[in-house]
């Protein structure tokens, strides 16, 4: 998301008026991560508690990563929002399982894995506008950073 802004200008032409909308695919993604709960309860009660969290994550990061790449060949502005929007949805669908994760695997100190986890995600995270500057720049494309991250996300789960 650190990039989404940048991205935005460069790469589609929005204007700084038109970045409000960059608020939209926070939105997705809250209303996706409600829908995994439902969706995660779902799988709990028909599958069990082994496929519930595994279908939720392939089900987020593979959308997330399918959407990340559609975004990166639609020549439309609005279009490629959209698209953006369902990756950030799909990447926050898998939310729902990763405490319930961390609270069967370390029974007696699930906050501690959940905080480690985090800070994993953080770590992760912080610098990856970083690789996405000097992609965008050695390839003279904005959209071949979104392939690599369509390619991290579809190899996740």
């Amino acid at each position: 998301m650190a990039w989404l802004h940048t991205y935005l200008v460069r790469a589609r032409n929005f204007s700084e008026r038109d970045l409000l909308l960059s608020t939209l695919p926070f939105i997705f993604g809250g209303v996706a991560n409600l829908a995994s709960g439902v969706t995660s309860d779902f799988l709990l009660k028909h599958f069990g508690l082994t496929a519930a969290p595994r279908w939720v994550g392939i089900i987020g990061l593979v959308s997330g990563g399918f959407f990340a790449l559609l975004a990166a060949f639609t020549p439309s502005k609005v279009g490629t929002l959209l698209r953006l929007c369902l990756s950030f949805a799909g990447i926050s669908f898998k939310q729902s399982m990763t405490f319930p994760i961390c609270m069967d695997v370390a029974r007696k100190f699930p906050g501690s894995m959940g905080g480690a986890m985090n800070m994993a995600a953080q770590l992760g995270g912080f610098p990856s506008g970083v690789p996405f500057g000097y992609v965008a720049r050695i390839s003279g494309s904005y959209d071949r950073p979104l392939i690599l991250m369509a390619a991290v996300l579809g190899f996740a789960p």
